[in-house]
């Protein structure tokens, strides 16, 4: 939502300016409302889709192509539909994961940060990773873990201006 944005930005840096935001999509709520204040405070900002391979929104973002849905095993993120509610054209680039990818990921979180975490974290990861491989004299990784009623687990303030919504 839009006031999610609002907090995100704030414990994120004092000035509100984040370069990229990672997320996924289930409801499309949160690309929507986080966009659309992260795109008012920083029209350069870049919404990045973290999306498992199968899902439809990958092809529909990077190349305005429909395509028959897949299967993956990620859950609660990729679609075989456009939410109503979401915001799609706020979407920059997305990042088709692989469930191997995704899982592999989530694996190494727990084993080299103690990041217990599931499949489509490991989604996020994994995009946040190509992201910071493309744009490596640009952007720095900055993660927030959070709860699942979004409390922030870690009470550091991060100041690098990616952000991986988990």
């Amino acid at each position: 939502t839009f006031a999610r944005g609002l907090k995100i930005a704030a414990a994120i840096r004092k000035d509100g300016r984040i370069d990229a935001f990672v997320a996924g999509i289930g409801s499309g709520g949160t690309v929507s409302g986080v966009g659309k204040y992260l795109k008012e405070r920083n029209p350069a900002c870049e919404m990045i889709l973290a999306d498992p391979v199968g899902s439809i929104l990958t092809p529909l973002v990077n190349e305005g192509r429909t395509v028959q849905p897949g299967s993956w095993l990620v859950e609660g993120i990729g679609e075989d539909f456009v939410p109503s509610i979401c915001h799609l054209e706020l979407v920059k680039k997305a990042y088709a994961i692989s469930d191997e990818e995704a899982f592999h990921t989530a694996r190494e979180l727990l084993r080299k940060e103690g990041v217990l975490a599931g499949s489509s974290v490991g989604t996020l990861f994994a995009a946040a990773a190509g992201i910071v491989s493309t744009h490596a004299h640009t952007m720095r990784p900055a993660t927030h873990r959070f709860t699942a009623d979004r409390r922030r687990v870690d009470p550091t303030p991060t100041i690098a201006p990616v952000i991986v919504w988990v």
